[in-house]
């Protein structure tokens, strides 16, 4: 009922922000985590959902079960976890009024058995000493392209290690990129939530390497087949100002949620070809994941409607990674619509 009325009353975002500076006025401050959708102030401006605990079993199931079927093709599959905006060690939220942690540490305590290698990104911010939430936008869930790159340059290094990459990690050094800033353009999902009257726009950047780059860009849900530069992994149009509240500037970065996408380094010096398998946490990795390897294939099952074991046996990628933000999604898996993140049939 609420997604109708967003999407179909008159001025709904105008009376959402009404509401909002009416909180202000009377300093209204009661929050929930009831929905896992409810919006909290933790403080220096920044938002925050707040989730509750979830079963993991199912997810376990799924994950493990693809991993086998990779496996079976002589495909190594590492899950890729992608943090949370709250740091396991707060010692405030996390484990309090927010389980996005506990329930991260219970699913990959559960590949552990199944011998599903995984890469825990909390891991490298604990032994960087990073501040955990800078890495975030204020507005968002989603980390800034800043932590994308980072986290791009963490993971190549750790699966060169392993052998399953060749990347040169140099690329990805930010020394060797111009940081195109758009300033005021951005607008999270929790700033949209708590309006206007709350949220302040924050600054975006786009990344634009200093080394020479050719790609060939395949995205068959939009008819987009095009080669150029890595200018051409970003949709533009999400990069002009425009309406805050049904824009996205963060979803410029590899077009944001399309089905399937297909990125071909013409300039790579190796011959990778990789399977990312993504949530949105994904669109601004994928860009610098793109320069490690030959082919890299993105996938986002929520509008996916093929096989996921199909497509693998099809294309027969090298490795196969699987990025999510899994501590907040819901306990059943829901397969009847062919759009759950964990469906990998």
């Amino acid at each position: 009922m609420t997604e109708w009325t967003a999407d179909h009353l008159l001025n709904y975002m105008k009376l959402v922000a009404l509401g909002k500076e009416y909180q202000q006025i009377i300093d209204w401050r009661i929050t929930t985590n009831a929905t896992g959708k409810n919006v909290a102030e933790i403080g220096d401006d920044y938002l925050a959902y707040f989730h509750k605990r979830v079963r993991q079993a199912d997810k376990i199931e799924a994950v493990t079960g693809l991993a086998s079927v990779c496996n079976e093709q002589g495909i190594p599959l590492v899950y890729l976890a992608a943090p949370s905006k709250l740091a396991r060690n707060d010692g405030v939220y996390s484990g309090m009024v927010d389980f996005a942690n506990q329930n991260e540490d219970e699913f990959l305590r559960g590949l552990a058995p199944h011998q599903v290698p995984y890469i825990d990104l909390r891991d490298n911010i604990e032994k960087e000493g990073l501040n955990q939430k800078s890495l975030f936008f204020k507005t968002d869930q989603h980390w800034l392209p800043e932590t994308a790159r980072w986290a791009a340059q963490e993971i190549v290094s750790e699966l060169n290690a392993e052998g399953l990459l060749t990347g040169d990690t140099s690329l990805l050094a930010a020394n060797l990129y111009e940081r195109k800033v758009y300033p005021g353009l951005q607008l999270g999902s929790q700033g949209k939530k708590v309006t206007l009257a709350k949220a302040q726009p924050e600054d975006i950047t786009q990344f634009l390497p200093r080394f020479p780059t050719q790609f060939h860009l395949e995205i068959p849900s939009m008819g987009i087949d095009r080669r150029g530069d890595f200018s051409i992994l970003y949709d533009q149009n999400g990069l002009r100002y425009g309406d805050y509240y049904h824009r996205s500037a963060y979803e410029s970065y590899a077009y944001g949620n399309r089905s399937y996408i297909s990125i071909e380094n013409e300039l790579a010096d190796n011959d990778r070809h990789v399977l990312l398998i993504k949530d949105s946490f994904g669109d601004a990795f994928a860009p610098f994941l793109a320069l490690e390897v030959r082919q890299l294939d993105l996938l986002d099952l929520r509008c996916f409607t093929g096989s996921v074991r199909s497509f693998i046996e099809q294309h027969h990628p090298d490795v196969v990674l699987v990025m999510y933000y899994n501590a907040g999604y819901s306990n059943e898996m829901e397969l009847t619509k062919h759009k759950d993140l964990f469906d990998f049939r």
